[in-house]
């Protein structure tokens, strides 16, 4: 890719008339950006985009012998009723749901998961599996 426009370094932050300025071109960015790269589940620009989750529980038998059992946790999906909000802070933000609609495809950072968004369908990929919406 040529370019990289990142929202929070191209607009000035708690700058107005910034803001004004480059709001009158986020249709166009949008709109012919080949993807954009959502970080869904940040609440803020400290959050890592890629979290680290250690989810093992490590132990031994009643012999001695080293155990680690994986754990997968039931989240829901960014595309399920009720989670968006609380799970996913960045749905909540106005200007986000302009670049969903513009964007001609979506990759979103989720909790434990990433998610597609593109004209044609949305997908997940689960730890258990994949699923797809169409």
């Amino acid at each position: 890719m040529r370019f990289l426009w990142i929202d929070s370094l191209c607009i000035v932050q708690d700058d107005r008339q910034d803001w004004t300025d480059q709001a009158l071109a986020i249709c166009k960015i949008y709109g012919n950006a080949f993807l954009t790269i959502a970080a869904t589940r940040c609440h803020g620009c400290q959050d890592s985009l890629l979290p680290y989750f250690d989810r093992r529980i490590r132990g031994s038998d009643e012999t001695g012998n080293q155990l680690e059992v994986a754990l997968h946790f039931d989240c829901p999906h960014l595309f399920s009723s009720g989670s968006k909000n609380a799970l996913y802070p960045l749905l909540g933000r106005a200007w986000i749901f302009q670049g969903r609609l513009l964007s001609r495809r979506v990759l979103h950072f989720g909790l434990d998961e990433v998610f597609w968004e593109c004209m044609e369908t949305t997908s997940f990929q689960c730890p258990l599996g994949e699923a797809s919406i169409q």
